[in-house]
């Protein structure tokens, strides 16, 4: 399965070079967030992204990390959902299915903005996998 979702990631990077600039924003953003929450496990790190990182292994930082990511494209603000949120995966998913990811994951939103972000990306991955793959793995 997860040589499957490598390839399927392998060939999105290598086919889809129109979205450079936007690619080139959010590889900052994901590694200034590393960064600031010192993600240094590289395993580590892209398990937690593609979702198969065991819950044991899940840190604050990393959760924070998390946050920290929607934070800056604009999904979350302040641990909460912005109302235009669904635009930022429109690159990735038409609006329709943008919209469907927002609300089938809205009541993940809890009062620790970490949390949120842990809760939202597991319930991005779990309910719309390929979708959310793209969007953290496209780079």
């Amino acid at each position: 399965m997860k040589f499957i979702i490598l390839v399927t990631l392998f060939a999105v990077a290598c086919f889809d070079a129109t979205k450079a600039d936007e690619s080139a924003e959010t590889r900052k953003f994901m590694a200034d967030c590393r960064k600031q929450f010192h993600i240094n496990d590289v395993q580590k790190y892209w398990e937690l992204n593609i979702g198969t990182l065991a819950i044991a292994d899940v840190t604050r930082d990393m959760k924070c990390y998390l946050n920290c990511f929607m934070e800056k494209v604009g999904v979350l603000k302040d641990g909460r959902l912005q109302p235009n949120g669904s635009a930022k995966f429109n690159d990735y998913a038409d609006e329709d299915t943008a919209q469907k990811l927002l609300k089938s994951c809205r009541n993940e939103v809890v009062s620790d903005k970490c949390e949120t972000g842990y809760n939202l990306h597991q319930c991005f991955v779990k309910d719309f996998g390929y979708y959310t793959l793209q969007y953290y793995q496209k780079l």
